[in-house]
């Protein structure tokens, strides 16, 4: 699936009942993680839409049982068109499962209707780290080393619980309140692990942003985890 960007800066601010109708489906039950009872809407009040992607819409939301703000990714299947677009999708949120780092945005639930798929992230109030350089004139060596190691150990972690991120942008690096990086959306991730076959760790599948892409997924070749380094 396409990437979607979470960008709280993005000043957009539909009404209460647009949101809701967004994120209820006729009073539809959802189907995981939850009691049948519960519906979004007693849930979650829905803040403001701070992020728009291919196939759905990242909401700011406030739980009200545990008085805490999440964003809520809305994934909406009906837009999906292929079957990788439901293999991205479980790609995504396998990684989302199973990964645990402090550099990496956590998720709290995901549980799905009829034809939206919804996952409850941490919010990351800072914004994305394009939007923090764009409004900074300069920035100092250290505050730079400061973020790319950071980025680094995100990326190890990954590397050694066998995924290979393929969208590394400053678009998908927020920052928590204390200001250090999430990287978010994993929509167009690989799963590397538990391959006998060393060759098989390699793809020629061309994906991510054109000005972020190293030179073999540029030229169609076969290529690793290495490439997420270069971005």
């Amino acid at each position: 699936m396409g990437s979607v960007c979470l960008k709280p800066n993005v000043e957009i601010r539909p009404s209460r009942n647009k949101l809701l109708q967004k994120m209820s489906l006729q009073n539809s039950e959802i189907s995981l993680d939850l009691e049948e009872s519960q519906t979004i809407d007693n849930l979650y009040t829905p803040i403001k839409l701070i992020g728009r992607g291919a196939f759905g819409e990242v909401v700011l939301v406030h739980n009200k049982g545990v008085n805490k703000y999440y964003a809520m990714k809305i994934i909406r299947k009906t837009l999906f068109k292929r079957p990788k677009h439901y293999e991205h999708l479980e790609t995504e949120k396998e990684i989302l499962e199973k990964v645990h780092h402090p550099f990496i945005i956590r998720m709290e639930k995901c549980f799905q209707s009829k034809d939206r798929v919804f996952f409850v992230l941490e919010f990351a109030p800072g914004g994305s780290l394009r939007f923090h350089f764009n409004n900074k004139r300069k920035s100092s060596l250290p505050e730079v080393q400061f973020y790319a190691s950071e980025i680094l150990l995100a990326l190890e972690y990954l590397h050694n619980s066998g995924y290979m991120y393929r969208d590394l942008k400053m678009e998908n690096i927020l920052l928590d309140k204390q200001g250090h990086i999430k990287l978010v959306d994993f929509g167009i991730s690989k799963i590397i692990k538990d391959r006998e076959d060393k060759q098989d760790e390699r793809t020629d599948t061309f994906c991510g942003t054109p000005e972020y892409l190293a030179p073999e997924v540029k030229s169609k070749q076969n290529y690793d985890k290495s490439v997420d380094f270069w971005s």
